[in-house]
């Protein structure tokens, strides 16, 4: 459950950040109608629609000021996932660096190639006798 949360709030929060970059940086031409301003402001899919109803020439302009923002919030994106990640691998280096000469159970030793006594398997423990075998032993 943890995990999926996890990946729900970061989906959310990257897609915010790139949402944002959008709004942003999306440099409407001018001669460009308020309608279709504020949808190309509002969205690339506002954009697409909004361009479905102008002239050809406005329109080409506004996709293309509306492809070049989108490219913006998808490099805002993928700044933001190489931090997060840079960040992630320098925790784990630091965090991990002490345990160098750490064996796990069942590896032995890992700078002698030995085994150690911990690590030999064990035999399971020898179970009770039952009343008849015991009695058996006692009396030859």
């Amino acid at each position: 459950m943890g995990g999926e949360l996890g990946f729900a709030l970061g989906v959310a929060m990257l897609g915010s950040l790139g949402a944002a970059v959008y709004r942003e940086s999306v440099d409407v031409p001018d001669g460009t109608p308020a309608t279709a301003v504020g949808a190309a402001e509002g969205s690339m899919e506002g954009a697409v629609t909004a361009a479905g109803d102008l002239p050809p020439d406005t329109a080409a302009e506004l996709l293309s000021a509306a492809a070049t923002a989108y490219a913006n919030g998808l490099n805002a994106i993928g700044l933001a996932c190489a931090v997060i990640a840079a960040t992630t691998a320098a925790i784990a280096l630091t965090t991990l660096r002490g345990n160098r000469g750490a064996v796990l159970p069942g590896e032995g030793s890992a700078r002698s190639g030995k085994a150690s006594a911990a690590d030999e398997p064990r035999s399971p423990p020898a179970s009770p006798r039952s009343g008849a075998d015991a009695a058996r032993t006692r009396s030859g």
